[in-house]
């Protein structure tokens, strides 16, 4: 059984414009699910959806019955897209609200992480940069005792070091048998943390799975010959070409062929396209 089950999602807005197109996936306890895809997919639709922020169409489903608000309330923790925060609060003032309304918020978990970042508790969030609200934003939600954690670009404006550490706590979460939703436009982050990968565009599903099973998946066939059935074709030499395939499509015994990095698939079925 998933822990949750997403059927049909769509979401239609002023004038026609539909963000997503009856989407469906799953995601199972302790998984981490990367939702990855151009600026404009739906990422952040997905989540807002999930949380009942906005309304939208289809069935979300939350250990086999309709997600409820008191789920959302109980059992999920969010790290938003807009990361805005009370100013003129220290960091240490704005703990100790949240502890006094949320009796899930781990105050003492709080403090620690403040800590181990190298926070400043005492100066206010108005004077911080915006890499140190980022993370601070961090701390908050994953200092809440949740079993589901949606974070939406979790690693903007942090530089490489800090990045991996927030991956890293991720990852911990994960190990507690939490799970996790998020998404981000680095790929290496989607590669070193992710247990699915659900890959978006123009408000639709490209590809959803594992991701190592993503990766075995796609191959590059090099030939002269004219193929009917590829992802992508590009023009390398005089008449020959490289075809990004499904292996299950192709022998590729056949041919010579050539390994595909997870960023060349992801590029590939984002734009993929003839390019001769």
């Amino acid at each position: 059984m998933s822990l949750i089950e997403v059927k049909s999602l769509k979401k239609m807005y002023k004038f026609g414009k539909r963000t997503l197109k009856k989407i469906s996936f799953n995601i199972e306890e302790g998984e981490i699910l990367s939702i990855i895809g151009p600026n404009g997919a739906g990422k952040t639709t997905i989540l807002k959806s999930l949380l009942k922020l906005i309304k939208s169409g289809g069935e979300i489903k939350y250990k086999n019955n309709k997600i409820t608000e008191n789920d959302i309330i109980n059992d999920f923790s969010y790290l938003p897209e807009d990361k805005v925060l009370y100013e003129n609060y220290t960091p240490n003032e704005f703990i100790k609200l949240i502890n006094n309304i949320d009796k899930k918020f781990n105050l003492k978990k709080a403090l620690e992480y403040l800590d181990n970042f190298k926070i400043d508790k005492n100066i206010k969030l108005k004077k911080m940069s915006a890499g140190k609200k980022v993370l601070f934003y961090f701390i908050i939600t994953i200092s809440r005792n949740s079993n589901v954690y949606l974070f939406d670009e979790p690693t903007i404006f942090l530089d490489s070091i800090t990045k991996k550490k927030i991956l890293e706590e991720i990852l911990k979460l994960s190990y507690d048998n939490k799970t996790i939703i998020f998404t981000t436009q680095i790929l290496s982050e989607v590669e070193f943390i992710s247990s699915k990968v659900l890959i978006l565009n123009n408000g639709k599903i490209v590809e959803f799975d594992y991701i190592d099973k993503i990766k075995s998946r796609y191959i590059g066939l090099l030939t002269s010959n004219d193929l009917k059935d590829f992802i992508s074709k590009k023009n390398i030499v005089n008449n020959e070409y490289l075809y990004i395939v499904d292996k299950k499509k192709y022998d590729t015994s056949l041919f010579k062929t050539e390994d595909l990095t997870f960023e060349t698939i992801y590029e590939e079925l984002i734009g993929g396209h003839e390019n001769v």
